[in-house]
C-alpha cells in the first residue's frame, strides 16, 4: 500500500522516526532485549536461593511469580488497546455509521468485524487489525504482533465512525499512521490473545494467519526471482564464452593466414640473409604501365 498523502497527525511528532519493515524489526529485538533485562535477574536470583539456601525456595517462588507477571502486565496493556470503548452515541447514529463502515470493507472483512468487532486490512508493513481505539499489526512473519494506541478525539462518534476514520487514515498513510500511534507493547502472538476479549481472538489468529501466508507467498516470488536472475547470469556467461572463443578462433584463423600467404620478410635479416624481394611487389611504376 503506497500512501497518497502524508497525515497531518505527523508535524505533532516530528521528533520520532518514521515506522518501515527495518524499524519494526528493530521495536522488536528492543522489547525483546528489554523484558529479558527485566525477567532474567528475578529467575537469577531465584535460582541462586534454591541453591545457596533450599529453606528460601517460597521466597523462590514469588520471585518467579514475579518474572511471568512483568511480561503478563505488557500484554495485558498491548491487548487493551483493542478493547471496546464507551460511546454516548446512540443506537441510530451506530446503525448509519455501520452502514458507511460496511462500503468501505469487502464481505469477507465486514463479516469477521461483526463477529469480533476488529477490522482486517492489509498493508504494506504486514496484517492490521483495527479498532476503535487502537490497531494491532502482525508483521509478514507473524511471529510478533505491534499494539498501538490511536483513537479518534471525538468521543461522541460511534465505534463503526472511529473505526471508519482509523481505516481511513491507516489507507492513506500506513507508515505515517504507524508514526503518530503510540506503541504498547510488542510480542509475541499468544500473549495478546490470552488476554484479548474471547469474541475477539479469531480475528487476532486470522491476522497471524493472513501474516505468514503473505510471507511464504513472498518467499516463493524471491526464490522464483533469484532462479530467474541466476538463470540470466548464467546465459549471459555463456554468451560471453561463447563470444570469446568466436573471438579466439578469429584471431587463429588471421594468424594462420598471414602464415600461410604473407611470410616474414624479416626471417631472412635475422639469419644474416638479404631481404628477399618480391617481384611483384614494391616494383616501380614503369612508362608504359599507365594508358594515355
Amino acid at each position: 500500500m503506497e500512501s497518497a498523502a502524508a497525515l497531518p497527525e505527523l508535524a505533532s511528532v516530528y521528533w520520532r522516526r518514521g515506522v518501515d519493515p527495518g524499524t519494526l524489526v528493530r521495536d522488536g529485538r528492543l522489547w525483546a532485549a528489554s523484558t529479558t533485562a527485566q525477567v532474567v535477574p528475578f529467575l537469577a536470583f531465584a535460582a541462586f536461593l534454591a541453591v545457596a539456601a533450599p529453606i528460601t525456595a517460597p521466597l523462590g517462588l514469588v520471585l518467579v511469580a514475579h518474572a511471568w507477571i512483568v511480561p503478563a502486565l505488557y500484554a495485558a496493556r498491548g491487548a487493551n488497546v483493542v478493547r471496546p470503548k464507551r460511546s454516548a452515541a446512540g443506537p441510530g447514529s451506530q446503525e448509519r455509521a455501520l452502514g458507511m463502515l460496511a462500503d468501505l470493507l469487502d464481505r469477507d472483512a465486514f463479516a469477521l468485524f461483526t463477529e469480533t468487532g476488529l477490522v482486517l486490512e492489509p498493508g504494506a508493513l504486514g496484517t492490521w487489525l483495527v479498532a476503535e481505539a487502537g490497531a494491532l499489526l502482525i508483521p509478514p512473519t507473524g511471529r510478533r504482533v505491534h499494539c498501538y494506541c490511536v483513537s479518534v478525539r471525538d468521543s461522541e462518534l460511534p465505534a463503526a465512525d472511529r473505526i471508519a476514520h482509523l481505516l481511513l487514515a491507516l489507507r492513506c498513510d500506513e507508515a505515517g499512521f504507524a508514526t503518530v500511534a503510540n506503541r504498547a507493547f510488542v510480542g509475541a502472538p499468544w500473549r495478546v490473545r490470552r488476554r484479548m476479549p474471547v469474541a475477539m481472538r479469531p480475528a487476532l489468529v486470522a491476522a497471524v494467519r493472513r501474516a505468514r501466508d503473505a510471507s511464504r507467498a513472498g518467499a516463493v516470488v524471491g526464490s522464483r526471482s533469484a532462479a530467474e536472475q541466476q538463470t540470466r547470469r548464467e546465459q549471459r556467461a555463456e554468451g560471453q564464452l561463447q563470444h570469446a572463443g568466436l573471438g579466439q578462433r578469429l584471431v587463429e584463423r588471421r594468424a594462420v593466414g598471414m602464415g600461410a600467404h604473407e611470410p616474414d620478410e624479416r626471417h631472412g635479416e635475422a639469419e644474416g640473409q638479404p631481404r628477399q624481394q618480391h617481384p611483384g611487389r614494391h616494383r616501380a611504376e614503369q612508362p608504359g604501365d599507365r594508358r594515355e
